[in-house]
């Protein structure tokens, strides 16, 4: 394979797979899992990324970029002399671009300096403003590992509203983070139902994962709702469930459900084919109200 075809199969990849390929090219000396633990590529809460997920990349690397062996070592030969090489030309040029373009830059600076400050003034408020669950910056965000890979599209039930709410939000809590806040009250009607998911999936493959996680926070223990998977063939609302209580409070708790079980629950499923991922409240998971953040499939 020439220079002029593994320029092309690049060009190919997602945003997030060139992440991951350039900090193995400027890592070739440490293991996955040392790059792992030392947080060397982070979602986008800025926590660091599962060994199981940077397989998940490491193979898809493969597939795009045609490397036969599957291994790592071919892929740094083949692919990291373009990828060092091209880091290369790109800072002589931003080098010669600042040298030439050193006044312009400085207006630009204090122009920006001043519009940051007015913005803060006018805004302050502003930022703190809940997001309607349909926002696609929840899924954007919510969802990282997949929102460059697909058109992911948020939802929830919005005919709740007496009983539920969803919203986006950032606050001190959260450190800013964009969490998704969830507020169900049950009348113990089981008709009153609420949920929140993240779709467009379109039939995105899922077998080859081990399980489905989440970060979740609560004020209150005990606080109760469904992790639930629906592929493309089920009917709206026939989704496989998993209940998932939360066993702490003001704290931020990684949740995880093992692929299986849903499989278990479900010998039909077809994780090959998966529509969505939402999560789900009624008169049995009872009243709760958490917030979560960071979908990640391992």
């Amino acid at each position: 394979m020439n220079d002029s075809e593994k320029e092309s199969r690049l060009k190919d990849l997602t945003k997030r797979e060139r992440e991951v390929l350039e900090a193995i090219c400027l890592h070739k000396n440490l293991q996955l899992q040392e790059i792992v633990r030392k947080g060397l590529i982070r979602k986008g809460n800025n926590k660091p990324i599962a060994v199981g997920t940077l397989k998940a990349y490491m193979q898809k690397l493969y597939d795009k970029l045609g490397i036969e062996s599957r291994d790592r070592m071919g892929l740094e030969r083949e692919y990291c002399p373009l990828i060092e090489s091209g880091d290369a030309m790109r800072w002589e040029a931003e080098k010669s671009w600042l040298t030439k373009n050193r006044m312009f830059l400085f207006t630009v600076a204090l122009v920006g300096s001043i519009f940051v400050i007015l913005a803060f003034v006018v805004g302050q408020t502003l930022s703190d403003e809940p997001l309607p669950c349909e926002n696609l910056e929840i899924a954007r965000e919510v969802f990282p590992q997949l929102a460059g890979e697909l058109p992911l599209e948020p939802f929830s039930n919005k005919e709740s509203s007496r009983v539920f709410i969803c919203e986006g939000v950032r606050d001190l809590v959260h450190n800013a983070t964009l969490s998704v806040h969830l507020s169900y009250k049950d009348g113990g009607v089981s008709t009153q139902y609420g949920y929140f998911g993240i779709g467009g999936f379109n039939g995105f493959d899922v077998s080859d994962y081990n399980e489905f996680c989440l970060q979740a926070y609560a004020k209150e223990p005990r606080q109760g709702f469904w992790v639930n998977l629906k592929d493309v063939s089920s009917p709206p609302g026939f989704d496989t469930r998993i209940p998932v209580v939360l066993p702490a409070t003001f704290s931020w708790m990684e949740i995880c459900v093992e692929l299986q079980e849903y499989r278990d629950r479900n010998e039909g499923l077809d994780l090959s084919q998966l529509e969505n991922v939402n999560l789900g409240f009624d008169n049995r998971t009872g009243t709760a109200e958490v917030w979560i953040s960071g979908f990640e499939f391992r």
